[in-house]
């Protein structure tokens, strides 16, 4: 949905118990986030937000909707470190965060075994890749990894002109 939307996502969008699909990209959504409004979405797959202006820390709530198989968050101001729990999405395949306001390490948890795009890019994180993501990276499915190489340590990664990695 490109409408043009502005302020915060309406809590009313809670009764959409059914739904599998929420893109809400390009908009002017903002924070804060408003707790539940997921709660009750068991069977979302797709969130997608990218696009926005949401200039606060990532919801822990999206850690909870363990239907979840692809989820942009990126192109937007999202600030502080990416909770553990999203590492608890076993089913998730795409997770996009790049280009907002994150620090701290790349937990662990976030290398899924559905993975197969995890961009994290333009950021502000930090911190070193384990030896076992990179073999995720050689012998699984995550097969699209970029994060800035300024930034982050990554024995198996190489550099590009465009910071991925």
């Amino acid at each position: 949905m490109n409408k043009n939307l502005a302020s915060t996502i309406p809590l009313s969008f809670s009764k959409l118990t059914s739904l599998r699909r929420l893109r809400l990209f390009s908009n002017s959504l903002e924070g804060p986030w408003n707790k539940g409004i997921l709660q009750n979405m068991t069977d979302l797959m797709d969130l997608v937000l990218h696009g926005n202006n949401f200039n606060i820390t990532l919801p822990y709530e999206i850690g909870d909707v363990k239907s979840l198989r692809s989820l942009s968050l990126a192109g937007n101001k999202f600030h502080g470190d990416i909770p553990k729990v999203y590492g608890e999405l076993h089913r998730l395949e795409t997770l996009e965060l790049q280009n907002n306001e994150l620090t701290g390490e790349i937990p662990p948890e976030l290398f899924l075994p559905n993975l197969r795009v995890l961009s994290l890019e333009n950021n502000s994180l930090s911190g070193t890749v384990s030896e076992t993501i990179c073999n995720l990276t050689e012998h699984q499915k995550l097969n699209d990894f970029n994060v800035d190489c300024d930034k982050v340590e990554c024995s198996c990664c190489k550099c590009e002109e465009n910071t991925s990695r």
